[in-house]
């Protein structure tokens, strides 16, 4: 593959992923160990002949201290003795989703290998990122170079389990994402919404915005994916002051236009709270919009629990798109 600007979409099992650029290895190949089975699959994708300069792991040190802990040890090492075929330098960061400053210090301290570089190709799995990590990464990488092309890789299970998560622990301000609030303005909630209903909830009750927008995923990265959706968000959808709206959740610069869009019709009369819920692509759009909308304030949902033994099965799509 040549390097390219714009989004692609699925990968065919008849491709592999080689170099950005033809003629050089890239910076960077990111990606992160986590407990589900389609942890392995982008990185078990590349071309034989890709070549990084780095190779970086995030993990979450919860995911260690939890009952399935030997099968993220277990993809961990997987991914890290594929990467040491593939790059010069391979490195591990362990980070936290329940803490946001180290997890900020982490991801921070260990990118800063690319500092001073004038420009940067970078692959980027997104798989199995927790969503505030995921955000908080791409502020890091975006900071380091005004000149970046960067490739996205992300799997889709076949299914997900009966439930992804329980309870939650707060709802928190992203770092780098506080907006700009003017305390005379009503609130609006901007939720692109997933499978979890109980995140969706627990956001609403502790924001308490006057207006709440709640977005369903369609085009889906899997046909069956929109029911599911529909039908978990139902109660929410329900509700007084909530309206539906639909984003792509398989396209990046189609959730960020749809985003967009909201921001320009609703800012003048409200603030704006966003919550990206829905697939880390369309999290990704969420956080092209924020990074140019002083005004967007975006949140994180922490969870009580992750289902780690039930999350997702199988592994269906291979997504490639470009920022």
């Amino acid at each position: 593959m040549s390097k390219k600007t714009t989004e692609s979409g699925q990968l065919g099992d008849e491709y592999t992923i080689n170099t950005i650029d033809d003629n050089n290895p890239d910076d960077l190949y990111f990606t992160s160990a986590g407990f589900e089975e389609r942890t392995l699959a982008a990185t078990e994708s590349l071309d034989s002949d890709y070549r990084a300069e780095w190779g970086i792991i995030y993990v979450n040190k919860e995911y260690f201290e939890r009952s399935n802990k030997e099968t993220t040890k277990e993809h961990l090492k997987k991914l890290q003795k594929s990467l040491e075929q593939h790059c010069d330098e391979v490195d591990v960061l362990m980070g936290s989703w329940l803490e946001a400053d180290e997890q900020l210090f982490t991801l921070r301290d260990g990118l800063q290998v690319l500092t001073g570089r004038n420009s940067l190709d970078i692959t980027v799995d997104i798989t199995t990122f927790n969503r505030e990590a995921l955000l908080v990464s791409f502020n890091i990488l975006y900071s380091l170079s005004n000149n970046i092309t960067t490739r996205i890789l992300y799997a889709t299970p076949q299914e997900h389990g009966e439930w992804l998560s329980s309870g939650y622990r707060l709802v928190r301000n992203i770092i780098g994402f506080a907006g700009i609030q003017n305390s005379s303005k009503p609130t609006l909630l901007v939720i692109l919404s997933g499978f979890e209903q109980d995140r969706v909830i627990n956001t609403i009750e502790e924001t308490e915005p006057a207006k709440v927008l709640m977005g369903i995923g369609d085009p889906p990265t899997k046909e069956h994916f929109l029911d599911e959706n529909k039908q978990r968000q139902e109660l929410v959808l329900n509700r007084q002051d909530t309206e539906r709206f639909y984003f792509p959740a398989n396209s990046i610069s189609g959730s960020r236009q749809v985003i967009d869009d909201l921001i320009s019709e609703y800012s003048d009369e409200y603030n704006i709270l966003l919550s990206p819920m829905s697939t880390k692509l369309s999290t990704l759009g969420a956080w092209d919009t924020a990074r140019n909308s002083e005004e967007v304030q975006v949140l994180y949902t922490v969870p009580g629990n992750y289902n780690l033994e039930n999350y997702s099965s199988g592994i269906g799509s291979l997504y490639v798109n470009w920022i």
